[in-house]
């Protein structure tokens, strides 16, 4: 078997088990990837990204290197805020109150990490 038809089968047993997270119940602009990029799907996509994109990554990394702390606890704070929406949103599905769980997660799990943040960076 090729890695695409084990994909395709562990998908279609997944679909089987868990219906109601792939059969488009989750929103178009929420929706999980299908598979994640290999090492080679990014090599190719670095080698033909635009110079533009490429000199915009290159500001991004110059300017996370400067700010460096200030700006991780931002991104972790983001990220967590994130992750809880999407808890929120999972678990809202069942409820059939998608949205309001997930703004609620989200939040929640943003104020939970704000204290977190400077007990962690001791």
């Amino acid at each position: 078997m090729t890695p695409n038809e084990i994909q395709q089968q562990v998908h279609q047993q997944i679909a089987e088990k868990v219906p109601h997270t792939l059969t488009g119940e989750w929103p178009e602009w929420f929706r999980p990837p299908q598979h994640w990029p290999a090492q080679s799907d990014l090599l190719n996509w670095c080698q033909h990204m635009s110079p533009g994109l490429a000199a915009l990554l290159i500001l991004l990394g110059i300017i996370y290197l400067t700010f460096g702390f200030k700006l991780f606890k931002g991104l972790v704070m983001l990220n967590a805020a994130a992750v809880g929406a999407a808890i929120g949103l999972a678990i809202g599905q069942k409820t059939e109150m998608g949205l309001a769980l997930m703004v609620l997660c989200g939040f929640v799990a943003a104020a939970v990490t704000w204290p977190l943040m400077k007990w962690g960076s001791r």
